[in-house]
This record gives C-alpha cells, sequence and structure tokens, in this order.
C-alpha cells in the first residue's frame, strides 16, 4: 500500500498494513516495506498450506485474496506460520526498530524458517482429544518479543532430571502460570525419527481409542539456531500431565535396578510434607515403595485407567518401543477451601485430566513419557549380555 493503510482479516488473523515513509515515497520501486500489527492470535490449524489451494474451504481463497493486494514482490513467497501460509515471508522477524505493537520488517530479508513435519496427520491427533485449532492456537503465546523478558512469564523453561537434559518449556494458560495444559520439549534427531516412524500407526491408536490415551503428542517441528554450523534444535509440543502444582511427583518404570532418586533414610531426614516437591523433586519406584504409596480411586476410575495404560503399552510393545515411563504427579487440595470451593477445585481438576482420590482431598495426574526409544542394536546388545 501507498497510503491510508489496509485491513484484512484471514481466519482468526487480524493484519494491519501501514507503510513506511519510505514505502510511501518509493511506491513504485521494489523495496516495499510494511509495519505489522498483530491485534489478535492466529490460528494454527484454520488455514491450509496453499492459498493457491483451498482444499475445498474458503481458508486459501481468503489468503489469496491478501494477496492480490501486496505488491508483486511481497507475493514472490509466503512464509509459514506454524503450518499455515499466511504471509509474505522473506521477512526479518527479528525487530528492526523498538518492541511495542508496531514491527518494520523488511520484505527481502531471509527469515529463519521453522519446519513443522506432518501437520495434517498432527491435527488429527489434536481433533482425537478433543483439541480444536482454535484452542490449540489460542494456547500459545503471539506477542512474545526477545527484546523483552514478559515471555518468562508465558513459558516457563526448565531442565530435565534425567541423563538427556533436554530443555522444556511450559505453556502457561493464566497470567499467574499456575495452570499449564501444554508443554514444549527438545527431543533429538533419532527422537524425532523414531516419531516419524510411528506417526501413522499412532494416529490410527488415538483415533480408535477416541483419545482415551496416556500418549499425547500434538506436534513436531524443529528450527535451526542463529550461529554459524549450528544443528537443528527439533522439538515436540505434548499435553502437560502435571497441569498444577503437584505434592508429589513419580516416574514409575515397574523395575527396582537403577530406580532410586534418594538415598534410603533421606526420606525420613528432610522437612515438612509441604516441602517434599521442592526438597525431593521427582522421585523412583524405590521411593514408590519405601512409603508405600499407593493409587486410591474409585472402581470405575480404576478400570479406565487400567485400560488405558494396558492398551497404550500394547501399541509401545508393537513399535518396539521400550523404556518408558509412567508419569505420576499427586495434587493435594488447599486446607483453606469451602466446600463448594473445594467441589469446583475437583471438578476443574478432572476436566484437567485428573482422578479424584475417593477421600477427595487429592487428585491423581497420569502419563507415559520418554516413549520414543527404539530396541535397537544397543538394546540386544544390553539384553544378551
Amino acid at each position: 500500500p501507498t497510503g491510508g493503510g489496509r485491513v484484512d482479516h484471514v481466519g482468526s488473523f487480524h493484519i494491519e498494513l501501514v507503510p513506511t515513509p519510505k514505502a510511501s515515497m518509493a511506491a513504485n520501486s521494489n523495496d516495499d516495506e510494511f509495519q505489522l500489527r498483530a491485534a489478535s492470535s492466529f490460528d494454527l490449524g484454520v488455514l491450509r498450506p496453499s492459498p493457491h489451494d483451498d482444499g475445498g474451504g474458503n481458508d486459501g481463497a481468503a489468503a489469496a485474496s491478501l494477496g492480490e493486494h501486496l505488491s508483486p514482490v511481497a507475493r514472490r513467497s509466503t512464509v509459514r506460520a506454524a503450518g499455515s501460509t499466511i504471509l509474505p515471508p522473506r521477512v526479518n522477524l527479528l525487530p528492526t526498530m523498538q518492541s511495542g505493537s508496531h514491527i518494520s520488517m523488511p520484505i527481502e530479508q531471509q527469515v529463519t524458517r521453522t519446519r513443522h513435519y506432518a501437520e495434517h496427520t498432527f491435527r488429527e491427533i489434536r481433533d482425537a482429544f478433543g483439541i480444536s485449532p482454535f484452542a490449540y492456537a489460542q494456547s500459545f503465546p503471539n506477542d512474545l518479543s526477545e527484546l523483552s523478558s514478559d515471555w518468562q512469564n508465558k513459558l516457563k523453561e526448565s531442565v530435565s532430571e534425567g541423563a538427556s537434559g533436554c530443555f522444556f518449556y511450559r505453556v502457561c494458560t493464566g497470567d499467574d502460570c499456575q495452570t499449564s495444559r501444554l508443554i514444549v520439549k527438545q527431543i533429538s534427531k533419532a527422537e524425532k525419527d523414531t516419531l516419524a516412524g510411528m506417526l501413522d500407526a499412532y494416529s490410527r491408536h488415538v483415533k480408535r481409542r477416541k483419545g482415551r490415551s496416556l500418549i499425547c503428542y500434538f506436534g513436531c517441528h524443529s528450527m535451526p539456531l542463529s550461529w554459524t554450523f549450528s544443528r537443528k534444535v527439533y522439538f515436540v509440543v505434548m499435553r502437560n500431565f502435571l497441569p498444577v502444582k503437584t505434592w508429589l511427583t513419580f516416574d514409575l518404570k515397574g523395575a527396582t535396578a537403577n530406580r532410586r532418586a534418594l538415598t534410603e533414610d533421606s526420606l525420613y531426614k528432610k522437612g515438612m510434607c509441604s516441602e517434599l516437591k521442592q526438597s525431593y523433586g521427582t522421585l523412583r519406584d524405590w521411593e514408590w515403595l519405601d512409603i508405600a504409596m499407593s493409587v486410591n480411586i474409585s472402581a470405575q476410575d480404576r478400570r479406565e485407567l487400567v485400560a488405558m495404560i494396558a492398551a497404550d503399552a500394547k501399541f509401545l510393545g508393537e513399535q518396539e518401543l521400550l523404556d518408558y515411563s509412567l508419569l505420576l504427579g499427586i495434587h493435594r487440595l488447599p486446607r483453606d477451601l469451602s466446600a463448594s470451593e473445594a467441589q469446583a477445585h475437583l471438578e476443574k481438576m478432572r476436566e484437567a485430566g485428573g482422578f479424584i482420590s475417593l477421600d477427595q482431598r487429592k487428585v491423581y495426574f497420569f502419563g507415559i513419557i520418554d516413549v520414543l526409544e527404539k530396541y535397537d542394536l544397543r538394546w540386544k546388545a544390553q539384553h544378551a549380555v
């Protein structure tokens, strides 16, 4: 545009194109520059991969309509935003002016690309779990900037306690980040390849189970790091199996070899129960046995839980995967809640995937994690020894 600005709507992505002084003075040149204002979040799944093929819907036509208002330079290529082709790319995602609602992005600068794997298949998987494209998109903040530390209030970073040392980012759903439904986890290329190899079978599994599964992968992506000769970083989007703060957390494999997180007497030397999570971190099988833990839920919930674990274990065996764990988090209700507040809190926890204890004072959260380990030559040699 050469003056006045234009507002277009593509799906739920609101874009305002405001001409910079350079674009206004050189309207006929090929050095078009815009300022883009994202006024609301975009939908990761609504728009089709190409504006030229709308798959029978109107999304591609809407994107193509936006393209008609851009110059030939702007239309030469398109940027993919989490699986949707909606904007002219070859833009520099790093702000060239002070961070704020307006960011100037020259069209002809090369963008650092994020690659999205098996977008259609993962969309079907999310559908099986009852996650709409809009709800999935709304879970991620779209106003983050590396020039501001505000992202730390929306993505909580942590490092795995295991040997991998991978990074986790909890995607916060509230301003206080007390709840988190999704988690972004760094994985290796080998794990990415394993996930790609089992993806079709996994999609059939969750569809057959109608989303009743403790294995929850919602997306797989990669991006290069900014320095020269750097490798790609691979990461997956998963359900956060511990959406609220837990009292105790266990990583259980059903074995006792090398499955102790603490020394035998340290359980009885530490502080009060309220300090357990901070003091101990994730406990393992021996700690579960040492303190005689049990899951005290209704018979109906027990049957549902056993059916899910059995079906998932059978699926993982068919895919020749091993060394996974059952993650168990125990959340305790605050003591100062009234009866009505406690009931509302329990209902909220059940909607988040929790199982309510019989005394209605605890909530159990379950998930099967670290499933991307193939029974390869290394494991076969270990078994032989």
